[in-house]
Formats: C-alpha cells, sequence, structure tokens
C-alpha cells in the first residue's frame, strides 16, 4: 500500500514528537501546493515514500499539464536537516476516503510516532487580490485554540457542510485524527 524508500532516510524511523503536514495538490489557489515549493526550497525535501494509486485513485483517465501526462500522487517528505517533521503532498484520492486517511494516518504513527497534524490549503473568499491574507484555523481539540491564538489566526470558524456534499478532505482527516487521539488543525488561507 505504501512504497518505502527508508534509505533516503536513515535513522529517521521510529523517532518521537513529529508533526505531520498534509497539503493537498488542487486546493484554491495553490496555497498548499506554493506551500511544499516554500519548504522544499528553504529545507530541502526528500521524498521517503509514496502510496499506492491503485486502491484509492480511478485511473480510467489522466490529466496532462505542459504536455506530461500526470498520474494521481501521495508523497511523503521529510527534510534531510530536522527530523522533527514529515510531509504528505497528495492529490485527494477518488474512492475510499476513510481508507486512505486511515492509511496516513497509520504509516504515520506506526513509522514515526507523529504526535500532532496540521492541513494547509486555500479557500475562496470575496475580498480582493490586494487585501492582506488572514489565516482561518480549525481545530480538533478546544484546547489547541488557545494555543493558536498569538499567532493572529482567526479561529471563531462557523461552517457546516451542506446536506448531501462531502467535508473538505482536510476537515475529514482532522475528524478521523480525532478519533486516534492525534491533535490536528487546518490552516485556511
Amino acid at each position: 500500500m505504501i512504497q518505502e524508500r527508508s534509505s533516503r532516510i536513515p535513522g529517521k524511523r521510529k523517532r518521537g514528537n513529529r508533526a505531520l503536514i498534509v497539503a493537498w495538490s488542487h486546493d484554491a489557489g495553490g496555497i498548499a501546493s506554493s506551500m511544499i515549493e516554500f519548504l522544499d526550497k528553504k529545507l530541502g525535501l526528500e521524498r521517503f515514500g509514496e502510496i499506492e494509486p491503485v486502491e484509492f485513485f480511478a485511473l480510467d483517465g489522466v490529466r496532462v499539464e505542459d504536455d506530461l501526462i500526470q498520474f494521481p500522487e501521495s508523497r511523503f517528505f521529510s527534510p534531510p536537516s530536522a527530523d522533527n517533521i514529515i510531509v504528505l503532498h497528495s492529490d485527494a484520492p477518488s474512492r475510499d476516503h476513510y481508507k486512505f486517511l486511515n492509511t496516513i494516518l497509520d504509516f504515520a504513527r506506526d513509522n514515526f510516532k507523529v504526535k500532532d497534524l496540521y492541513t494547509v490549503g486555500g479557500i475562496v473568499s470575496a475580498s480582493a487580490h490586494l487585501n492582506p491574507r488572514r489565516v482561518f484555523a480549525v481545530v480538533n481539540r478546544r484546547e489547541l485554540k488557545g494555543e493558536l491564538a498569538p499567532y493572529g489566526v482567526e479561529l471563531d470558524v462557523d461552517y457546516r457542510t451542506p446536506a448531501g456534499s462531502m467535508p473538505t478532505l482536510s476537515s475529514f482527516l482532522l475528524w478521523v485524527a480525532k478519533r486516534r487521539g492525534i491533535p490536528g488543525c487546518g490552516l485556511w488561507v
């Protein structure tokens, strides 16, 4: 299910106190992918594993970008200079969402003792592009609000998924993490 390149991250397995950062590939404004590019530029992320797409992604078509065929990807990265984070950059699965999210958390917790979860994404808003950006947060534990408050994050978000719609994948992942006792925060720009 997950192919590892463990030789690329020697000595990093089973260390604790890591944070898992999850970024979905196609969010509003490309915020998550831009954050991954920033982390790569600053920390030199190295890929060390990926989730096999067959079980979670419909492979009945392909996407073409810049004349290259693109298949769905879910890849794990870690900076060689820091052992306190791992990063997942992933396309959203087209099926078995619950199993997919549990696969992510199983791998992160069992192999890296992940203690925190952060998701990053963009949201569509009615504000002009010249206005300063605001960062909103949703959390899966009330006490996390106090930890985030000093950073100027907007924490009073009230939202209900419309009837008949699916929650965002980040919200669903935060719920799954809460059920497993992993504190999590979703950051939206």
